[in-house]
This record gives structure tokens, sequence and C-alpha cells, in this order.
């Protein structure tokens, strides 16, 4: 321990005075602290005064060149020496960093000479210095070489709130930088990277920090559901972490399905409304809802009409956030059969098919078997067919239909049936009588006679048979005409096997005797005669005798080809 000059010292030694000033009378007073048990050394001691050494330099205690991490205590030694090279104590010491603290700014040196204090080094990286001064010496630098510091906190770099397709790995890897408490990277630190939730994977699930503190983990791939990706980075062996997000996002139009279920049938010309819509919800290849899709409602079969949703301007409908799409409603064609809506996103198609039956019965319509051509006591060829339609014209099922004469000779078999799925009602067998001409017919539905139709059957006659004559009065006996007038107008046709007047014949005529007259019509003069006539339509002709002067019985003879001729007597009277 170096005493202060002047420090007074009395009766130190026997040869030395009390009172005697030491700055004065020495010029070395050294006063070494002893061993335990040995005595005090005193050196150069004398009685010529000699001026104390003036302080010449502050020099390094310790290395004047230290390194250091950001933050870290640097024990700072330096000591003051005189001209004499020794150490000087009570000189006052200031220390100046270039960064950072230091605990004492100054410090008196001891008896060594040496002051102290302690520097705690900036939080910047590199090179910083902490001067220290005495009085008007040069100054002291000491320099430090600073390397970042302990972990502090841990931070996100890159990667953060991404998003990709789910399922797909993100474009940028996750990276985060750990940092000391002065901001710089801290190099070397190991970080995990542990997937917190969206069922996603790492390739490289820990990473140790580069020279500028960044870690990067390996490809981060999104689990397959949509929504959000949370991915935790802890710093091995301390408490700081930090966390990352990504969105999975749905991908591609991958499958298009039926939301709710669309009816197999419906009345034709009804709308079918919500919730019974075509709709269609659109998803990715994992199953995902795609949101925003155009989706286009064809009518592909029939002819309804698809009013949409939301649609602006006419635009097809666009899928929600739930990747649902729909129409409005949709009107069914009026015409029974199927009706197609096809929902068209892309290159996919789904199908909705709502078959559109038949309203309530209406009318009927005559579906086959009218105007048959007939023989009597035959059988039509074709049953007698009605269609009941609704107001559409549709075919309606399951309608009792009765078949009812309107004549007595004629006969239907098993007169009462019901309509096919198409609508169609046909008669039992149809069996024509003797006479011949319009038979009618009547269909109806068998709880309202009023709703009916008529089916006309024309039955001809057979092969000619015989010439009939009938009189336009009737006479008892033979009929008679007054000598040189005209006779009663009578009927002439040829027959078939039942009596049925056959149309279109040719019939001849002849008189004998030639002198009893001549067979005339009634709209000809009397006296012109006729030798043939043709039946029309009816089958009939209407002839006179014009007699003459004659007086007895005149037959009149009428022919026709494939029958036997006819007579016909008439007494000519005077």
């Amino acid at each position: 321990m170096l005493w202060d000059t002047r420090t007074r010292v009395k009766g130190f030694f026997d040869n030395c005075r009390a009172g005697w000033a030491v700055g004065r009378s020495m010029s070395r007073f050294r006063l070494l602290a002893p061993m335990v048990g040995t005595s005090l050394l005193v050196g150069a001691c004398g009685g010529t005064d000699v001026e104390p050494p003036t302080p010449a330099a502050v020099v390094a205690g310790t290395s004047q060149s230290v390194s250091a991490r950001v933050g870290d205590s640097v024990a700072v030694v330096v000591r003051v020496v005189g001209t004499d090279g020794r150490g000087l104590p009570g000189q006052t010491v200031a220390f100046a960093p270039s960064a950072g603290t230091v605990t004492a700014p100054t410090a008196l040196t001891d008896g060594g000479g040496e002051g102290r204090t302690t520097w705690i080094v900036g939080s910047a990286t590199g090179t910083q210095t902490l001067t220290a001064t005495a009085g008007s010496l040069p100054p002291l630098t000491i320099s430090a070489t600073v390397g970042a510091g302990r972990p502090e906190r841990l931070e996100v770099a890159a990667g953060d709130a991404q998003s990709a397709v789910a399922g797909t790995a993100v474009a940028v890897r996750p990276a985060v930088r750990v940092r000391d408490v002065g901001g710089n990277g801290v190099p070397g630190v190991r970080v995990a990277f542990v997937v917190e939730s969206g069922g996603g994977r790492l390739s490289g699930d820990t990473a140790t920090t580069d020279a500028t503190g960044l870690a990067t983990a390996g490809s981060w791939q999104l689990g397959a559901t949509i929504g959000t990706n949370l991915l935790r980075a802890q710093v091995v062996g301390a408490s700081l972490s930090a966390q990352l997000s990504a969105t999975g996002l749905a991908g591609a139009p991958a499958v298009v399905d039926a939301l709710f279920s669309f009816p197999d049938s419906a009345v034709v010309g009804s709308t079918v409304g919500q919730p019974s819509v075509p709709s269609v919800r659109v998803r990715d290849a994992n199953g995902n809802p795609v949101a925003g899709v155009p989706v286009a409602f064809l009518v592909t079969a029939g002819h309804g009409t698809v009013v949409p949703l939301s649609a602006v301007g006419g635009a097809d409908p666009v899928t929600d956030a739930q990747g649902r799409a729909s129409v409005a409603s949709f009107t069914l064609d009026t015409v029974a059969g199927p009706n197609t809506v096809t929902a068209v996103v892309g290159e996919k198609r789904l199908a909705f098919t709502v078959v559109g039956r038949a309203d309530v019965f209406a009318r009927l319509q005559l579906a086959g078997g009218d105007e048959q051509h007939a023989a009597p006591h035959s059988t039509l060829a074709l049953g007698l067919s009605v269609r009941a339609v609704d107001r559409y014209g549709n075919g309606v099922a399951a309608v009792p239909i009765d078949f009812v004469p309107l004549q007595k000779e004629v006969t239907v078999d098993h007169p009462r049936q019901v309509t096919d799925p198409d609508g169609i009602a046909t008669s039992g067998r149809v069996d024509i009588g003797a006479t011949s001409g319009w038979k009618i017919v009547a269909a109806m539905r068998s709880s309202a006679s009023q709703q009916q139709v008529w089916f006309n059957i024309r039955v001809a006659p057979g092969p000619p048979a015989a010439i009939g004559w009938d009189w336009l009065t009737v006479y008892y006996g033979l009929p008679s005409v007054q000598s040189g007038y005209r006779s009663r107008p009578f009927d002439v046709s040829v027959r078939d096997a039942y009596g049925t007047p056959i149309p279109n014949a040719t019939i001849s005529f002849a008189v004998s005797p030639a002198a009893a007259g001549v067979v005339s019509t009634p709209s000809r003069v009397p006296g012109t005669a006729v030798t043939s006539l043709t039946t029309g339509a009816t089958g009939v002709v209407t002839v006179v005798l014009d007699s003459y002067d004659f007086v007895g019985v005149a037959k009149i003879t009428a022919t026709a080809p494939g029958v036997p001729a006819n007579e016909f007597p008439i007494v000519v009277t005077p």
C-alpha cells in the first residue's frame, strides 16, 4: 500500500524526529504490509528534501483490447503512473464509453495508482471503445470487439400470413430471427418449428440461426382443409417463441354434387321452388367448398324455364362461401315427360331430371277407330279409342271411360275401360247389326256424361242379292193406274242379302207389253222413257209408269248385273 506523501508520520523511526513531514524529508516512504508475525519495513528514510513524482501517463491495468457480447459487463482497470513509472494514488480518472454505460464514470486511483470501473458494453455489434483520461494526460483507449448477446426475443422474418391451396406447400419457407437485447441477430441458436393447427407438415422442423440470426424451416405443406394453419417457432432450451400463420385456400373445382333432393316428378307447367330447386355444391379434390365459381344451369331436356338466383344482368350464379349455387325456381314444360336442368362447371356437369306428369283430366279426344267402314252383321276391325287429356293435351291415366252405342243394333263388348298411362282407353269388340248406314257410338267419362265424343261408323251393304220395289204409298192389292195417266212413284233398289240398298247400282227397265206404256221418272215430261238408271248414295231410284191407251196388267221388269230380274205388275184400269 502506498502512502500519500502529504501524510504526516510522527515517531515512526528512532532516527526521524516526531512530526517530520514525510513529503519534505523522504524521497520514498514505502510501508509494506507485513505478513502475520513480521515487522514493518521502511525504506529510504533520510533528511534530504526530494520533489514528489508528477503524473506521467495513464496505462492499462488489464488488456487494452477485449472481446465481449452485447450486454456483457467488462471490468476495466487503468493505472496512473508518475514520471518515475510508478503508480500514483489519489488521481481522478474519467471513463467515457463510445457505447454502453459505465458503473462509475470517475474513479480515484488506489495506492497502486489503479482506477477501476465496470463497462456495460452497448447494444451494437462490432468495435466499441472506452476512453480513460486523467487530467491533461493523453487519454487511454480500450477497445472491445462486441458480438451478439444472449437470445432475448424471437421474431418472424419471412413466410407469415401466406396463402396457398390446401394440401400444398406455401411459396415462402417460414423463417424467424433470434435477436439479442440490442436487436442484433444471434447466430448459432437452434430453433424448432412445430405445426400447431391446420394439419400441415414440415419437411425440416429444426434449424440453426445463421450469422444474421436467421433460422429457416423446411417446406411447409398446409393441411387439406381450408382455413387457418398455425406454425410455432421455439428457441431450443429457452422460452422464446413466435407464431406464423397461413391460410389454406380451396383448389380448383373437382367435384360437383347435388345439394338438395330434386323431386322425381311434378305436374306439367308447375314451378319447383326453394329448397327443391336444382342446387349444387362445388368442391375441390380435398372436399373443400370452392367459392366464387360461376355455375350455368341449362335446360337440356324439355322446354322448362330456369329463373336464376341473385343473377345480375343475366349472369350465371356463382358459388357462395360454402361452395353452393342454385336457381330461384324452375318451371316445367307443359308437355309431359322428362325435364332436365344441367349444372355446368367448366367441363363438369350434373343433371337434374324431373318427370312432368299430366295435370287433372280436362276433356276427351278421339284417338282411333272413327269413321270405320263395316258390313252389316260384322265386327269392326278396330276397337274404338279415346284419349283423356289435361288442359295442355297430355294424356291422363286412370280415367274411367264408357262406350255407349246410340243404335240398338250396335253392341260393345266390355263397354267400360280405364285409360292407360298415355291416357288411352280402347273399347272391347264392336258388333254391327243388320242395317247399313251411319252408326254412332258415344265415349264419355263415367262420372261426367256431358264430356263425350262420338264415333261415326259407316255400315255399307253387302254384295247385290236382289232387286226390291217400294211404293211410296201403302196400297192393298196390286198397284194400279188409270189408262193414259202417270202412276204414283215407287222406289227400286238393288239390295244385299239383308235388304240394304246398294249405292251406285245400275238398274235397267222394260215394260211388257210395250203398248202398256214406258218407265219414266217423276221429274221428266210424261211419256219420256228411261231404260236404265243408277242409284245414288242412298241406293234407291224413284220411277213411274206413264201408261198408254191400254187396259190390263202391265209388267215392269227390272234387271241389274249379278242379280235375278224382278217383275213389278201394275193394273191399268179404264
